[in-house]
């Protein structure tokens, strides 16, 4: 006959183990050096962003614009729904280039956060055929630190770059920075997913296909991997087995670091071949996410370094440039 507590403790075991690594992975609150430089990438990319959108700002958003008749659909965000014309358009582009200064340097960021996020969201929704994946991870970056930065009871959100490792480092729970990492996990799981149902991709013949437009190459190539069949198919099995291995070394801790080496390396050779917008970029700030507290600190630690290196062999420069003019003016 079975024991009723002995069947009780089994059953409080089996949901207290997943329970408590779930709590760990999610509530337990930790330091969020990494959370403070992704904030500090992301602003800088939608500071970025704003900038290149405003040679094309009336091509865009004007009354003479791409599609004259394009605004937000009935279930998106936009502010253009209840406010539109050219002074909108250009408090909305000022206002996110704010929002990402501020993200920047970290100054309000419970406010910075969700505006980024509203006002790029806004310049999106009513401009889609400008769009590509890059944007739509950025959009997504941005959603997920303002919902954090308004919800998540953490301190020190407002910690500068340079205040890393200096000063109380920031803490919460490290939910905000594990959404991140899934939905970038996720991207690349879908991502091979739809490409393994096309013919192109497991024919070897993907990449090249790209590449033999010439508007899409960004710097030169070399030959013999355009006209190269075996470079062809290198290329293009080459990346389904990078975006198939990615997900399993990053959401390994053990061989994080790896998967961030490997993914960083990736895009920034999608980034170097093809004109893939600030997809390449926007990845990469995403990787922040993967950064334990001690990697996020030794990476601000090296850059701080560095700089005083540069602080410290500057006035020896100037001592020899003012002795030798000195000499010859004598």
């Amino acid at each position: 006959m079975s024991n009723p507590a002995a069947h009780r403790s089994w059953l409080s075991r089996l949901v207290e183990v997943p329970a408590g690594r779930l709590n760990s992975v999610l509530l337990r609150p930790q330091r969020l050096d990494s959370w403070i430089l992704l904030r500090s990438g992301v602003g800088t990319l939608v500071v970025f962003w704003a900038m290149i959108l405003l040679p094309d700002l009336n091509d865009l958003y004007g009354p003479t614009s791409i599609v004259p008749s394009q605004g937000p659909r009935p279930a998106q965000l936009s502010i253009f729904r209840w406010w539109s014309g050219d002074v909108a358009v250009g408090v909305v582009v000022g206002l996110a280039v704010l929002g990402g200064l501020a993200l920047i340097v970290g100054v309000a960021v419970r406010l910075a956060a969700p505006v980024a996020f509203v006002t790029v969201t806004s310049l999106m929704a009513s401009s889609p055929l400008m769009l590509n994946g890059g944007d739509d991870v950025l959009r997504l970056l941005l959603l997920f630190l303002a919902l954090y930065a308004l919800i998540a009871p953490a301190t020190g959100l407002n910690t500068p770059l340079s205040g890393l490792g200096v000063a109380q480092p920031p803490w919460g729970p490290p939910w905000g920075l594990a959404v991140i990492r899934l939905q970038i996990v996720a991207m690349y799981v879908v991502t091979v997913m739809d490409k393994m149902e096309g013919s192109t991709w497991l024919g070897g013949t993907a990449t090249v296909r790209a590449l033999y437009l010439q508007s899409m190459r960004r710097f030169w190539i070399p030959d013999f991997i355009i006209t190269s069949s075996l470079a062809h198919n290198l290329m293009t099995w080459g990346t389904l087995v990078i975006e198939v291995s990615l997900p399993i070394l990053l959401v390994n801790r053990k061989t994080r670091r790896w998967g961030i080496v490997l993914g960083l390396g990736f895009h920034a050779l999608l980034g170097y071949a093809m004109r893939l917008g600030l997809f390449p970029a926007t990845v990469g700030v995403a990787y922040l996410a993967f950064l334990s507290a001690e990697d996020a600190s030794a990476v601000i630690a090296w850059v701080r370094r560095q700089l005083g290196r540069v602080k410290r062999t500057q006035p020896a420069d100037q001592v020899i440039l003012t002795g030798t003019d000195t000499h010859h003016a004598g």
